[in-house]
């Protein structure tokens, strides 16, 4: 990171603090100077866009923004609030896609605003750490401060990826993973790393699962969230208020809906609305989200073409939602990079 950028980073850390400040005397008061902050610092459009309409929700003081925001300061803490946000709200939407948007210009191709790495179906010859890390670092240097990691692995694959992670501390990063992976070792190394924020998997069944992991959660100060993957077979019930209130049980912050095998129209329609409806009045204390959707829309701000790929675990690369490989396109023969130079161009 450059000079410059490193002196606006320590600027807003010391902003932060005082902001963390602020809440504890005056929450709501607190809140809208945080977002204040975020207007000043802002330089593009998708910025300056979602910290307008965070001022237009906080305008009342009775918005239930407030009491979402107030639950997220009291059961977080602090030093993960800071650095998570800083490393995803500047250094990946600000000073990230500035150098994206700057890149596309000087070179012709898109880049991805995150990594995407889908290691749900792991296969024999999956990426090791130090392949991940080596693609991490090229995506740093081209602008990718964020990254998405699905991972079905066991405890002790997962400590090594998180403890890989939290040395990249310019960088924020979900992690998808079943809840009974989740130990007090592993939330140790969460709150210890500050940028990783843990995304429970949550379905029909293991809803008790879920709910012991939270408490591990909740007792380290975490910052974490629930997903789902939703379909035709279970979209009655992840929209419904039982599914919801259970969610809700588990006071966590983010709630990411992932639309797959979601191919009935009316289900599609259905469920635009119910995400549509559920950013616009928020009835429950966490935030809802279309990942795929609001994934799509954050590129399209910051380098005007959706860009989705997905990294696979032999190191295969997938370009669209359709689950199919581009066969040939491998980060073990090819770097980043090279990739996105000749795969990518508009």
């Amino acid at each position: 990171m450059e000079r410059k950028n490193k002196i606006t980073y320590t600027m807003i850390e010391t902003a932060i603090d005082k902001g963390i400040r602020d809440i504890k005397d005056n929450s709501n008061r607190g809140i809208r100077n945080l977002v204040d902050l975020g207007t000043h610092f802002s330089t593009g459009p998708f910025q300056k866009e979602f910290f307008i309409m965070a001022q237009q929700m906080l305008n009342n003081d009775n918005s239930p923004y407030y009491k979402l925001v107030n639950q997220i300061f009291q059961n977080t803490d602090s030093c993960i609030l800071k650095r998570f946000g800083i490393n995803l709200g500047y250094n990946s939407w600000i000073y990230g896609a500035e150098k994206i948007k700057k890149s596309k210009k000087n070179n012709g191709y898109n880049v991805p605003w995150a990594l995407i790495f889908d290691f749900i179906h792991n296969t024999k010859d999956i990426l090791s750490i130090k392949e991940i890390e080596t693609i991490l670092i090229s995506g740093e240097l081209m602008g990718i401060y964020c990254g998405m990691f699905f991972v079905n692995i066991n405890k002790e694959q997962l400590n090594s990826l998180l403890n890989m992670l939290k040395l990249h501390k310019n960088s924020s990063y979900f992690i998808f993973f079943k809840p009974d992976l989740l130990t007090d070792g592993i939330a140790k190394v969460l709150i210890n790393a500050g940028n990783i924020v843990p995304m429970l998997a949550m379905d029909i069944q293991n809803y008790i699962i879920c709910r012991n992991a939270a408490d591990i959660l909740i007792k380290n100060k975490c910052l974490y969230g629930i997903y789902n993957m939703c379909s035709d077979f279970n979209f009655e019930y992840l929209i419904s208020d039982e599914y919801l209130k259970q969610v809700e049980f588990l006071h966590c912050a983010f709630a990411f809906y992932i639309k797959h095998g979601l191919n009935e129209t009316e289900n599609k329609e259905r469920f635009s609305k119910f995400i549509q409806t559920s950013k616009s009045a928020i009835k429950y204390p966490f935030f809802i989200f279309d990942f795929y959707e609001d994934y799509a829309a954050i590129s399209r701000m910051i380098s005007t073409k959706e860009g989705f790929m997905a990294i696979k675990s032999n190191g295969s690369i997938e370009f669209s939602l359709e689950d199919t490989l581009d066969k040939g396109i491998n980060l073990r023969t090819q770097s980043l990079n090279s990739i996105l130079k000749n795969y990518t161009k508009d």
